[in-house]
């Protein structure tokens, strides 16, 4: 049972690297990605060992809250010749109309086309994953 266990941990190691070998300090984007594979993670477990009478609702929820905070992550780059942007580092852009800002990947004029920040949408999302986050989370794990 002991090998059985350290070998699961082993790979729950191994699944972890890349998430944490992304993760810096200075955005909370990755603060985002790191609560959405946490999610997907325990949304797949639960899944596979349905071990509750609500597994499935619970893991809907799950995804749906995913979906949220990868509303918050990171913007998809983009391969297209297009694309004029240096996508080796971040620059930090205020979302207009909004108290927020953000790293983002993107700069120039193609880019900025293609991931318009609506700052309304933006904010409407943040109190909408958290407020679904409070509704549903704590029945998650009991």
């Amino acid at each position: 049972m002991r090998i059985k266990h350290f070998c699961k941990k082993i790979r729950q190691m191994i699944r972890w690297i890349p998430i944490l070998w992304d993760d810096e300090d200075w955005d909370s984007s990755y603060l985002f990605e790191i609560m959405r594979f946490k999610l997907k993670c325990i949304a797949k477990e639960t899944e596979r060992c349905d071990r509750h009478t609500t597994s499935e609702r619970d893991v809907k929820q799950m995804r749906i809250a995913a979906e949220l905070l990868h509303r918050f992550g990171f913007y998809e780059k983009t391969d297209s010749p297009e694309c004029k942007c240096d996508h080796s580092k971040p620059i930090f852009e205020d979302v207009p109309d909004s108290k927020y800002s953000r790293f983002v990947w993107s700069s120039c004029a193609y880019c900025k086309a293609q991931y318009k920040i609506d700052a309304k949408q933006d904010e409407e999302n943040w109190k909408l994953l958290w407020k679904f986050m409070e509704k549903y989370s704590q029945r998650w794990w009991n």
